[in-house]
């Protein structure tokens, strides 16, 4: 039974842990999108700049 609970603890943490980070990515999301709409092309040149330091290796 220990085993049992042990187990529908973790996976009750998961789910918990997992509903955290969609509400994150969904604040992300509205943030970048507003950033967006006041500054037009920041956001792009943020992307391109992270894009360009994964490629050289610098994240």
């Amino acid at each position: 039974m220990n085993i049992l609970k042990h187990t529908y603890s973790n996976h009750k943490q998961a789910l918990e842990d997992l509903e955290k980070e969609q509400r994150l990515n969904v604040l992300n999301t509205k943030a970048l999108s507003y950033i967006a709409d006041k500054y037009p092309g920041l956001v792009n040149e943020a992307f391109q700049n992270i894009d360009r330091e994964e490629v050289d290796g610098n994240v």
